[in-house]
């Protein structure tokens, strides 16, 4: 348990994915872990520095599961800068913050408003999309 520590090990992709499977907060670790590690062996990574987006695509296809990355503005408004090729009803939803991606659990509490990067109109809601 960190307990407000940041971490360094670059694996808070790994940790949303394991949240979005349903593991509890203290089971997190070691399946993050082994998440890591079975995507190295199957691309092929000898050297883990990071999940980045360019990845994202490779690792839906691994793990079966859609994902869909946001960021936010300082007035909170939301874009959606990455969603795989593959669709889900329960696709796994990040936050991404520089380098650092975050689960989020519930997108209708994250954010209010919905940026589309083609034409810049502001919705109400993702489903827009």
């Amino acid at each position: 348990k960190r307990k407000g520590k940041a971490y360094n090990d670059k694996l808070c992709f790994f940790r949303s994915l394991s949240l979005h499977m349903g593991l509890p907060l203290d089971g997190l670790e070691g399946k993050a872990k082994e998440l890591k590690n079975l995507f190295c062996e199957k691309a092929s990574i000898k050297e883990f520095e990071g999940v980045t987006l360019d990845q994202l695509e490779e690792i839906s296809r691994i793990f079966k599961v859609a994902i869909n990355v946001y960021e936010q503005d300082e007035k909170r408004n939301t874009d959606l800068i990455f969603r795989t090729i593959t669709e889900s009803d329960n696709p796994l939803n990040l936050n991404l913050y520089g380098e650092h991606f975050s689960f989020i659990k519930n997108l209708a509490i994250y954010s209010q408003s919905y940026r589309c990067s083609k034409c810049d109109k502001i919705w109400s809601s993702s489903n827009n999309f």
